[in-house]
């Protein structure tokens, strides 16, 4: 259950969004590169996979954490390094040539598709 607070913790704050170059939109968690999902509880996954962040243009961000938490942040991209500034902290992350997300913290990683 750790890695799912871990998880929660990078989702709420990963709040992203670019103008130009493709990206923007509604991101959601790739479940399929996650260790043990299918053995996690069945309510985290379905958290897990009703979770969904929109990218903004206006470099703002909305997500909601599959539970119906909402919360707004912010954003900046320097290359392909992201930025995202949620109420609470911020994190870094990847993105990567396929438009994916990724963000690594304490040893977890969690990856971001097109919804």
């Amino acid at each position: 259950m750790k890695w799912f607070t871990i998880l929660l913790a990078m989702l709420s704050i990963a709040l992203v969004g670019c103008k130009g170059g493709g990206f923007g939109g509604t991101y959601k968690v790739d479940t399929s590169t996650i260790p043990n999902f299918d053995k996690a509880p069945e309510a985290a996954k379905a958290n897990l996979e009703k979770m969904r962040v929109t990218f903004n243009s206006d470099k703002t961000t909305d997500s909601d954490d599959g539970t119906g938490k909402k919360e707004k942040g912010t954003w900046d991209l320097k290359d392909k390094t992201l930025t995202v500034t949620s109420p609470k902290n911020s994190q870094t992350g990847t993105v990567g040539d396929d438009g994916s997300i990724t963000f690594s913290t304490q040893g977890q990683t969690i990856k971001l598709i097109k919804a």
